[in-house]
């Protein structure tokens, strides 16, 4: 309760150009989406739909909105590591901006933030920016991807653990329509393994259609 407060109190500073009033002004949030190239989250291709030379996935269509530089570095670790909500909220207006026109019974799906993560920062990350997208699309929210008993934290392991871990992380137990368009949503993107399974998750409960976008996408080096 506190917490909230003080964000919606605390006066804020654009990521961007650093004035003072939001955490991403209007005009760095234009600049950021209108320099955007939809590219493939998986292999980073341009793309103009689907990435044909990522058909083996089980999402059929992916995008982010930028690299993890600059604006969005700082948009996402006050998200992540300031307990700034409203960074969140900036991050799903982005994600508004680039992602393709959704189906009317889609469902905006959060890939689970880390219980511990949720305790030290009062809130669920991606679960928020996942709630204001869906409002945004007009479209459900629903975070049926649940994490298993094993929590692993991500953050600063390699890429082999990381891809054994993200394998064993992920869960559905609702039986899923298979007419149902399911919209995965993460804010940063490293070598994709939490992606990928959280969607093989939904592909395994019974979903046909599964799309993933993310905010960002860092290279190992930058993790």
């Amino acid at each position: 309760m506190i917490s909230s407060i003080v964000d919606l109190l605390a006066p804020h500073y654009c990521c961007g150009c650093g004035k003072v009033g939001s955490v991403l002004c209007e005009s760095c949030k234009y600049d950021i989406i209108s320099e955007a190239t939809p590219r493939c989250l998986h292999c980073r291709n341009a793309i103009r739909s689907a990435c044909l030379a990522c058909h083996s996935l089980p999402y059929s269509l992916s995008t982010y909105v930028g690299e993890r530089t600059d604006a969005l570095k700082r948009l996402i670790d006050d998200s992540k590591f300031e307990s700034c909500r409203a960074g969140c909220d900036a991050q799903a207006d982005l994600l508004h901006g680039v992602i393709p026109q959704l189906e009317a019974s889609a469902v905006i799906v959060p890939l689970p933030t880390i219980a511990a993560h949720i305790r030290q920062r009062g809130y669920g990350h991606t679960e928020r920016i996942a709630r204001r997208l869906a409002k945004c699309r007009n479209v459900a929210y629903d975070p049926i991807v649940k994490r298993t008993i094993r929590q692993y934290v991500q953050h600063g392991a390699n890429r082999a653990t990381r891809l054994k871990q993200a394998k064993m992380s992920f869960v559905v137990h609702a039986r899923l329509s298979p007419e149902v368009q399911y919209v995965l949503i993460d804010d940063v993107v490293t070598t994709g393994a939490s992606m990928r399974y959280a969607a093989r998750a939904l592909r395994e409960a019974g979903a046909n259609t599964v799309w993933a976008f993310a905010t960002s996408r860092q290279s190992m080096t930058d993790a």
